[in-house]
């Protein structure tokens, strides 16, 4: 039963990083639009 605990921090780490990754992703994709329309 240890192990699940464990488990569940792992993937919600994971998660949160994937999320922060994706936001400064798209971040800069709106950065290179913009500077692509001007």
């Amino acid at each position: 039963m240890k192990i699940a605990p464990t488990m569940g921090i792992a993937s919600q780490k994971f998660l949160e990083n994937t999320l922060t990754h994706c936001i400064s992703t798209i971040q800069q994709v709106k950065e290179m639009m913009s500077i692509s329309l001007i």
